[in-house]
């Protein structure tokens, strides 16, 4: 035999020997208080021998129909019940029927005349102890009813050893740590106990149960398990204990009092929490490095409701960025605040949240507080918060970025214009020269021609300009028509400065 099939054996007649010993149920003159139920609707033989048997030390209940019988057995406890099988209404082999329902165990003698023996053999096919033809002896009655009282406990027993057989192999087998603990010590503890704790069965039986516990939570174990025992407490409880390697555990628990080897003991259930503590610790060095992230982080941090956009909670950048205070943005949704300079755009990215559960880098546009409208480049993924789908969202300011890449824009669009001013230019030139020579030969032949000296003026102004385009260098502006402005020939060609910058 395995150490493991004495330990199931001591636990099965431990709890075994909660109950009636097999020497105590055959030993039926020692208990007299005998429950017994009498259903006959003959009252005044009902009352006599009602009184007959109490003054044996009977406890005895007296009824006077089948349905009576049924209602006293459902609402009392008997051991032994004599029915009468001829009654009108429900009759003895019905009740019985009936009563084995509710109470198996109850033993049950019929009653019957002479005339009725066949229906007495059918009542013992339904389960019957015994059956007696009226009239019968008192003597024979009583010898009957101790016989029939045996008979149940026989059967108690029976039971009670096939359920202490289920539970203490339940009791190895299971997966959930157990443990009996009897004056403050363990009496029996399971595999799994041992295994959680690495400890072998020697190490702790007949051991105070307080040894294993870490030395700060004792207090707390005791309080705990004490309002359990008293039907103070219903949820389980969490401690530490000290495996015997030394490593700590945390452990969640419940405790219940029960008889073990005929004496109050209390039941405990024992359950390695470690692995989901250390998870959850995890989980709250996460939370609070995300909480400090969430709060000092120079980017918008944004959690707001999916659907509507409504602020559940922002960041210090954000309220710094935008100039709302926090009591006017919380409860509050981005379209009443008018966050979102093009709302159509919240719109579009909602349905991609919906179908990717996520959205980079989106490049957007956001009403400040005062009317300004400033560049963001917007991210967002889709979290479970409370019940309620909703987004997280991290935002970057890059208004001065989009400004100086529109600047640079502007300055390569201007690049190319001017190449091509000067490259029309250089063009120009070539006729122009042409006209300057007919010019020039038509002023020798009339030099007082104030026609031709007011062209040949024009056309030195057309000169300047084509070389003034030849020459620009950088991209300087003067200011031109409602603040407009327009390029300055002269000094970005560097007519009247010293110096020159390249554009």
């Amino acid at each position: 035999m395995t150490d493991l099939d004495n330990r199931e054996g001591r636990l099965v007649d431990g709890l075994a020997g909660s109950g009636t010993s097999r020497d105590q149920s055959l030993s039926v003159k020692e208990s007299p208080d005998i429950r017994v139920l009498l259903i006959d609707d003959e009252e005044i033989l009902v009352k006599y021998l009602s009184k007959r048997l109490e003054r044996e030390g009977f406890a005895v209940k007296a009824v006077f129909s089948g349905e009576q019988g049924l209602e006293a057995a459902a609402h009392e406890d008997f051991d032994v019940v004599v029915v009468d099988l001829k009654m009108p209404g429900m009759d003895g082999i019905e009740m019985q029927q009936e009563l084995k329902k509710i109470k198996p165990l109850v033993q049950v003698i019929v009653l019957t005349g002479h005339g009725a023996i066949d229906t007495a053999l059918e009542s013992g096919k339904q389960g019957a102890f015994s059956y007696l033809i009226k009239p019968t002896e008192y003597s024979e009655l009583v010898k009957t009813i101790k016989d029939a009282y045996g008979k149940k406990l026989e059967l108690q027993q029976a039971k009670l050893m096939k359920d202490a057989e289920f539970f203490g192999s339940m009791f190895i087998n299971s997966p959930i740590g157990i443990y009996i603990v009897q004056d403050g010590k363990f009496m029996f503890m399971n595999p799994e106990f041992l295994r959680i704790g690495g400890y072998l069965e020697e190490d702790l039986l007949g051991k105070d149960s307080f040894q294993i516990v870490l030395p700060e939570d004792r207090e707390k174990v005791r309080r705990c398990a004490v309002e359990m025992l008293k039907g103070e407490r219903r949820s389980p409880y969490e401690h530490r204990v000290v495996t015997k390697d030394g490593e700590i555990r945390w452990i969640i628990e419940t405790v219940t009092s029960i008889q073990f080897k005929g004496r109050r003991s209390v039941l405990g259930f024992f359950m390695d929490h470690t692995e989901h503590e250390r998870t959850k610790q995890a989980l709250d060095i996460s939370e609070d490095k995300f909480r400090k992230a969430f709060r000092s982080s120079p980017d918008w941090f944004v959690i707001s409701t999916l659907e509507d956009g409504f602020y559940i909670d922002v960041n210090e950048a954000f309220l710094r960025a935008t100039g709302y205070t926090k009591d006017e943005v919380l409860g509050r949704t981005s379209k009443e605040l008018g966050i979102w300079a093009d709302s159509h755009i919240r719109d579009e990215m909602v349905r991609t949240l919906r179908e990717k559960g996520a959205v980079r880098n989106l490049e957007v546009e956001f009403r400040m507080k005062s009317g300004e409208i400033r560049n963001m480049l917007w991210s967002a993924e889709v979290i479970d918060y409370g019940d309620e789908k909703c987004l997280i969202a991290v935002t970057r300011d890059i208004t001065d970025r989009h400004r100086a890449q529109q600047e640079r824009l502007r300055r390569e669009k201007l690049q190319g214009v001017l190449e091509t001013a000067a490259a029309a230019c250089h063009e120009i030139n070539q006729p122009l020269q042409y006209i300057f020579l007919l010019l020039d030969e038509i002023l020798d032949k009339d030099p007082e021609n104030e026609t031709l000296k007011e062209i040949k003026k024009q056309y030195d102004r057309i000169k300047g300009i084509t070389n003034k385009f030849e020459n620009i260098t950088v991209y300087e502006t003067t200011d031109y028509i409602k603040g407009e402005k327009i390029i300055d020939l002269d000094r970005a060609s560097g007519k009247g400065r010293g110096e020159s910058q390249e554009l």
